[in-house]
């Protein structure tokens, strides 16, 4: 049994319970936006509605409202669903620069009665602050500790996860340097770290061996996005053979990205069972990854009880076990905090 820290202080890990290891409850990714040309110009600036729910699904970041969430009413109404229907914590990754709210979180903790873990260090190299930009890697990791183990922005309020760290297609330096920042943060204090990769490439490796260099844990490493490349066995087995944990965190995402179409439910259903088959049950983690406004039931979408709510049902009619669901949902999230750095 850890010790992990939320919003409204520490608890113990098997307080847990059913968890959403990757989430974003506010966002702003507003001012990444960049007003398209053509036809779809004519619903850049609109606020978000039933109208054009069917081309923001084929174009989500052609809308500048959709990357707006930082209604509080609205996100305590989301949070509840997920609490109503069994769910105790959520792991809010939102990075810094991207609406990161301490605050409003602990008030979202407060009055959903919901364990809230915050996130904290940098994302892809397009959000990255510019005072950040040139610092040194040491100035970096100190910056991470700082939020870890003194509080964010003056707040006291303490993040209990690192990341989503970024890493782009790209994989620019300044975001090598992040992560190596973030891989030395997570020697020096042992928390757990969760690593944004770029879902259709097969960055897990390299990722992993950076972690590994800078004295990381790789066994309390988290990669993200795992379900783009869900049909790549050989490659998600060797990263969790490797002692890492694989995040299929795009449960309920229906939409078509610059980079691909996310897969379907059913899709991911049967990766998650060819992996349970396989033996590797205890290296999955599941979440919904809602960070834009067309992903929460106020706006069409499937909101964070979706996994309780519809994918769990899916699952077992699949022939997966209660125990093999408390497994991933329950068991895997606590002993990602429980293993020692």
């Amino acid at each position: 049994m850890a010790l992990v820290q939320t919003v409204q202080g520490i608890i113990n890990s098997e307080n847990l319970g059913i968890t959403l290891m990757h989430e974003h409850l506010y966002i702003d990714r507003s001012h990444l936006w960049e007003e398209p040309n053509g036809p779809l110009k004519y619903f850049a600036n609109q606020s978000v509605s039933l109208d054009i729910l069917g081309r923001l699904r084929l174009n989500p970041y052609a809308n500048k409202d959709n990357g707006l969430m930082v209604d509080e009413g609205v996100a305590v109404k989301e949070a509840l669903e997920f609490y109503n229907f069994g769910g105790q914590t959520i792991v809010d990754v939102t990075p810094v620069a991207l609406g990161r709210d301490p605050n409003a979180l602990y008030r979202l903790s407060r009055r959903t009665g919901l364990n809230i873990i915050m996130g904290c260090g940098y994302y892809l190299e397009d959000t990255i602050p510019s005072r950040v930009r040139d610092w040194s890697i040491e100035e970096i990791e100190n910056d991470i500790i700082s939020d870890l183990e003194v509080g964010v922005d003056g707040t006291g309020i303490k993040a209990g996860i690192i990341g989503e760290i970024g890493i782009s297609p790209d994989m620019t330096e300044l975001e090598v340097k992040v992560l190596r920042a973030a891989a030395r943060a997570q020697k020096k204090t042992g928390h757990v770290l969760t690593i944004h990769l770029p879902g259709w490439e097969r960055y897990g490796h390299q990722i992993l061996d950076i972690v590994e260099k800078e004295g990381g844990a790789v066994h309390k490493t988290i990669l993200d996005h795992m379900n783009p490349s869900m049909n790549d066995v050989a490659y998600q087995t060797s990263l969790a053979d490797r002692g890492a944990f694989l995040e299929y965190d795009m449960i309920g995402i229906d939409l078509l990205f610059p980079e691909g179409q996310s897969p379907s439910d059913e899709d991911n259903a049967k990766a998650i069972i060819n992996l349970l088959e396989k033996g590797y049950g205890e290296s999955l983690l599941l979440s919904q990854d809602v960070f834009l406004k067309i992903l929460l039931k106020t706006y069409g979408g499937w909101g964070y009880s979706h996994i309780l709510e519809n994918f769990v049902p899916r699952l077992k009619r699949m022939g997966v076990s209660q125990q093999e669901i408390n497994t991933i949902l329950i068991d895997n999230p606590r002993r990602v905090f429980d293993r020692e750095s």
